[in-house]
């Protein structure tokens, strides 16, 4: 039972989020990195094409990251993406803390290493440093090691399949 990394990870995904949200208030986000995506998505929740004019292409020329074209449909601005992020990374917890239980730790050993990938300082600097969707892919590599020693197939294939989706080179990385 993972019920306190549940909570832990909740809280910190909720302290994720208002830090992003309090350094876009204070217009300290990189105009590049924030809006390559959040303009193509805006674009697309209008039902225009979602193209970046700062990078000159379309939205899945760059980093081809095509799990984030359903948030067209819903897509209501960068704090959205700080949120879906700030969510993602602290999700990473709770598939510590059930990699933990799986191997027949302790609540209290499930909840520590949850708590010591969030004090991971990528975890920190990779909420702040505006919006990438390769945050997902730790929770989902954890996910997806879960998956395999569970004997869950499909499961792991939706993580690996989700992995591929954040960033065209995952795909390279998770071949090798």
């Amino acid at each position: 039972e993972v019920t306190r990394a549940f909570a832990l990870a909740f809280f910190a995904a909720v302290v994720l989020y208002k830090l992003a949200a309090a350094r876009h208030a204070l217009h300290m986000s990189g105009a590049y990195d924030l809006s390559c995506f959040d303009q193509p998505l805006w674009l697309l929740s209008q039902g225009l094409p979602p193209y970046s004019t700062i990078m000159d292409l379309p939205f899945l020329g760059d980093h081809a990251a095509w799990a984030l074209l359903p948030l067209g449909w819903v897509y209501t601005g960068p704090h959205l993406l700080f949120a879906l992020q700030a969510a993602g990374l602290a999700a990473g917890a709770i598939a510590a803390a059930a990699l933990v239980h799986q191997g027949g730790g302790t609540e209290r050993q499930a909840l520590g290493m949850a708590g010591i990938y969030l004090a991971y300082p990528l975890v920190f600097n990779a909420n702040l440093f505006d919006f990438h969707p390769d945050a997902f892919v730790p929770a989902l590599l954890l996910g997806a090691l879960w998956s395999a020693r569970a004997g869950r197939w499909a499961p792991f294939l939706a993580c690996l399949v989700a992995a591929t989706g954040c960033k065209e080179i995952m795909g390279l990385a998770l071949a090798a």
